[in-house]
């Protein structure tokens, strides 16, 4: 799913009531503290400076919480009043809250409430603008309202699609206004008019400029919030023009061709020079003047910040950001890395004076100095049980923080400061592992007891009754381990052994077990683990797979067929690829022109035969029965979930079975038919399920993930006899920043279908997904 700064879920904190010591920093604070009223804050830079109400003897306390609805905005702050917004379940509201003690004062609807898909949550996504009296937000369907910042009503309303011609941005709208010279300026990405420039009290066009493309990224003044000139960068350019007249002052051409990645680029700038970040760099830009143009010099361009919409922020000569997750020190002038810590993984992050504050991925709140000798953690709290996608907000001495479920005030304020603890490294009740670990962490010299341990254990993991021991050795200052057996999203550190070059992280075995997983060394790129020789199949990355007591490889898995079936290629003329897809279809032994076949459609086809077995499975299991079937085995691996399906769905839909019929005997009804899926497969099967019945007759959905904000109606199937096998493991993906919920919306899938009263099978399994578990389930589909 995906992610951007003005997207983000922010995250938020358990309950808590004010205190006194709350009270009186309130007091202390208000006429130092500036108000965040845009997403960026009061330089849009991301951070505020000059409070000196902060020492390294921080503490943060919660002063209130409340519960919301799903939704992506951004708080922001002015005149004592925190606006954000959600939805109720219904319809997506703009609230208002007290900031001093999270109070209600206004409460208003703009719309009914924007659903999800691909990945993303129900609500609204940008975030508002604040003014002395007024808020104006986009709401996700397009609308630019202005309300009374006091009551919240609303006073004007333009539609960017009516007005100029905008076109629906893939998650909806999140255009963030800006307020500049009297001038509302609004990009609306349109073709005719990127930019606009509007009366705030009114709506009116005062100027429109610009033909690129905006998505998401959002406008910033260039000096501080104080001047005129405003900086946007579209999909294709980045320009500079008069917050009054709209005239162009400069404009550079940053990508040859839109970036792919509908949230990108997002724009900061740092005084003369400009960074944009994209999916996989950041480059850094200078602004120099000349007597007849401005010039734009690239200064460098680093991967050393990706993967994240989290801006980074600038203290002093350094950037402060996130790689992923991961917070991230890189020198401003060269773009290298300082350093990277696993310590601190979030999404969002700001500055106050020299301090960094980010909501992490858990939902921990942390306020840590920004020092590019190394990460150093102030303070810290538990304000949520998950972490959110929108960096913090910052006024009044307060942290403002949401995710989907909660939003949040944190105090911060001096304490006498807190004793930190270091926890001893435990292993588990194993004698013989215990035995060797205690020995390398006592050893005067442990390489060579670790020597002497690699060469007795030759492959990891290690695998116990009751334990499952995961190694990695080699210089290294932190290891962490990602796989199905823990959270896939951030992963576990691992242990160093002493003062050696050993590290490891036991689980609790589970018996049917198979967890696939990856080694993350001084977070790099995660890799397979290299003293493991087994492989994981399944998803995008190349794992290492283990096998616990209890999982194994059926028969028909194992065994070989007396005679088997032969592979030959269909070539399927297709309009929705725009290319002729090579289909493997699989004739079964015997296979006899004149008789009527079933047919089986397996998308994923080539994995299916290089990491499935397939061919020698079907082999086996139709060699059992009195019956076979032909077999299509699709070449269709890129992903397909959600609205990337549109060309999947045409495919198998349209264009596919026509082909096979032409060539093949297939029986007419059906019935006979049925359309095997793994994973995001399942999204257009089961579209294609209630909207053309008349196709497919079986359906099998083996960890099935569908990016519906709800699933489609199934009841008209019950007279058309359609019935289903739906399966997913206990491992399937959860993340609660996003809400996703995998393991949870594959059972309400299959009930769904149950009480709908369609015939269907499967159940969860224990064994991790992949290719090696779903194989297991040939015999009964």
């Amino acid at each position: 799913m995906k992610q951007e700064t003005s997207l983000g879920l922010l995250a938020a904190a358990r309950a808590g009531t004010a205190t006194l010591f709350a009270a009186l920093l309130m007091v202390a604070i208000p006429a130092q503290a500036k108000d965040w009223r845009n997403l960026r804050g009061p330089g849009y830079d991301g951070g505020t400076t000059g409070l000196g109400t902060l020492a390294d003897s921080a503490e943060l306390e919660l002063q209130w919480k409340h519960v919301i609805g799903p939704g992506y905005s951004g708080v922001t702050v002015s005149g004592g009043r925190a606006v954000s917004a959600f939805s109720d379940g219904t319809n997506d509201v703009l609230v208002a809250w007290s900031a001093v003690d999270g109070r209600e004062l206004w409460r208003t609807p703009i719309g009914p409430t924007h659903r999800g898909h691909d990945g993303s949550s129900d609500g609204p996504i940008g975030t508002a603008t604040l003014t002395d009296s007024h808020v104006y937000f986009v709401g996700p369907f397009g609308d630019l309202l202005a309300l009374g910042a006091d009551s919240g009503a609303i006073l004007w309303r333009k539609d960017l699609k009516d007005e100029w011609g905008a076109s629906d941005p893939f998650y909806g709208f999140a255009a963030i206004p800006l307020e500049a010279k009297g001038v509302l300026v609004v990009p609306v990405g349109a073709e005719e008019h990127s930019i606009v420039g509007l009366d705030p009290e009114d709506g009116r066009l005062v100027w429109s400029l610009g033909t690129d493309r905006i998505g998401y990224s959002t406008p910033v003044l260039a000096d501080g919030g104080d001047g005129r000139r405003v900086i946007v960068a579209g999909s294709q350019d980045l320009v500079a023009l008069d917050a009054a007249s709209g005239r162009l002052e400069w404009s550079h051409r940053h990508s040859e061709e839109p970036q792919y990645d509908p949230t990108y680029p997002q724009l900061q700038v740092l005084g003369e020079r400009i960074l944009l970040t994209f999916a996989d760099s950041a480059v850094l830009y200078e602004t120099k003047a000349k007597p007849e143009e401005t010039e734009v010099v690239e200064i460098w361009r680093s991967t050393a910040l990706k993967r994240s919409v989290a801006l980074p922020v600038v203290v002093d000569d350094h950037l402060y950001g996130f790689s992923g997750t991961f917070l991230t020190c890189v020198k401003l002038a060269t773009g290298e890395t300082v350093w990277k810590t696993r310590a601190l993984k979030g999404r969002g992050i700001i500055r106050v004076d020299d301090y960094l504050v980010v909501l992490g991925t858990g939902g921990q709140l942390t306020l840590a100095r920004a020092d590019p000798a190394g990460y150093r953690e102030i303070a810290s709290l538990n304000v949520s049980d998950h972490g959110g996608y929108t960096a913090p907000s910052f006024a009044a001495g307060r942290i403002f923080v949401r995710n989907r479920t909660e939003i949040a005030s944190v105090a911060m304020g001096a304490s006498a400061g807190s004793e930190q603890s270091t926890q001893a490294a435990s292993w588990p009740a194993s004698s013989a592992i215990a035995a060797w670990m205690q020995r390398i962490e006592e050893a005067a010299d442990p390489g060579k007891l670790v020597g002497r341990f690699l060469v007795d254990h030759p492959e990891f993991p290690i695998v116990e009754p009751d334990w499952v021991h995961f190694f990695y050795a080699g210089p290294a200052e932190a290891v962490s381990i990602i796989g199905q057996m823990n959270d896939a999203e951030r992963g576990d550190p691992m242990t160093r052994v002493g003062r050696s070059d050993l590290f490891v992280r036991s689980y609790p075995s589970v018996i049917g077990g198979r967890w696939q997983y990856r080694i993350q060394v001084d977070l790099a790129e995660a890799g397979v683990d290299p003293r493991n020789p087994n492989r994981g199949s399944g998803g995008f990355e190349e794992t290492s797979e283990v096998l616990l007591a209890g999982f194994a490889d059926p028969d028909f898995v194992t065994d070989e067929a007396t005679e088997t079936g032969r592979l030959e290629i269909l070539e399927v003329s297709s309009s929705a690829y725009d290319t002729s897809v090579p289909v493997q279809v699989y004739l079964p032994a015997g296979f006899d022109p004149e008789e009527r076949y079933a047919l089986i459609v397996m998308p994923n086809g080539t994995q299916w035969i290089e990491h499935g077995r397939i061919v020698g499975i079907l082999d086996r299991l139709f060699e059992l029965r009195s019956h076979a079937a032909i077999v299509a085995l699709v070449p269709m691996q890129n992903w397909v979930g959600g609205s990337w399906g549109e060309s999947a769905l045409t495919f198998l839909g349209q264009e596919l079975l026509p082909a096979i019929e032409a060539a093949y005997p297939i029986r007419p009804d059906a019935r006979h038919r049925t359309l095997w899926t793994v994973e995001d497969k399942a999204a257009p099967a089961l579209t294609i399920a209630v909207e053309k019945p008349e196709l497919y007759g079986r359906f099998a959905f083996q960890s099935p993930k569908l990016y519906f904000s709800r699933p489609p109606d199934v009841a008209s199937l019950v007279e058309q006899g359609t019935a289903f096998r739906i399966s997913w493991s206990r491992y399937e993906k959860r993340e609660g920043e996003s809400g996703t919920d995998e393991r949870t919306e594959a059972r309400q899938l299959f009930e769904h279908v149950r009480d709908a009263g369609l015939p269907v099978e499967g159940g969860e399994f224990i064994a991790g997904p992949g290719y090696r578990t779903w194989r297991t389930e040939a015999d009964a589909i």
